[in-house]
């Protein structure tokens, strides 16, 4: 016999294993943002100045950005609606409570996929650019030098693959590239 199965409930099942697996995948993700910072750190001798790093270290590093940008952009892209806004509000507060100069590469490749532009309704849409743009470009005169060359490496990463929706925080986007030309 030939059992029939409930389409919608394994597609929803499917949706919603797929939202956890990709909060945790996320965390796991932050968490190496936060390591990259401490293996820089770490790379410093006893009197605060950075040690050489030797051409394999450099070469690990770049083939480990490679391999994020890709793996976050992949992810982003296979993402169904619900499960990218669960995601864009993961990253956003994620931004809001972390601050790592060190990792701002890599970081800037997070937000390269999350901005990633997405098609709703016949139009080219960035939801990740209308979250965090405000974040990244709040109160930038009031924070450190390291906190916006950060702030900024972000958005750059941010508006690379956005499209169109670029031009909703063009304002926002070109004040902050003012101050940083200015400062």
């Amino acid at each position: 016999l030939r059992q029939e199965f409930d389409f919608d409930l394994l597609i929803h099942e499917a949706s919603s294993a797929l939202s956890d697996w990709v909060l945790e995948f996320l965390d796991r993700i932050y968490g190496t943002l936060r390591a990259t910072g401490e293996r820089e750190k770490v790379g410093s001798n006893a009197s605060g100045v950075a040690v050489r790093h030797s051409s394999a270290d450099v070469q690990v590093a770049r083939n480990f950005s490679r391999v994020l940008k890709e793996c976050l952009t992949q992810t982003f892209s296979a993402m169904d609606d619900e499960v990218h806004a669960l995601a864009v509000k993961s990253v956003k507060r994620f931004l809001l409570e972390e601050t790592l100069p060190d990792a701002a590469k890599d970081t800037s490749y997070l937000c390269l996929a999350v901005c990633s532009a997405r098609v709703k309704d016949g139009q080219a849409v960035s939801p990740g650019m209308d979250a965090l743009v405000p974040v990244r470009m709040d109160d930038l005169a009031h924070n450190s030098n390291k906190t916006v060359v950060y702030r900024l490496r972000c958005l750059s990463g941010a508006v690379r693959s956005c499209g169109i929706g670029i031009m909703k925080h063009k304002d926002s986007i070109k004040k902050a590239i003012d101050f940083a030309l200015t400062s």
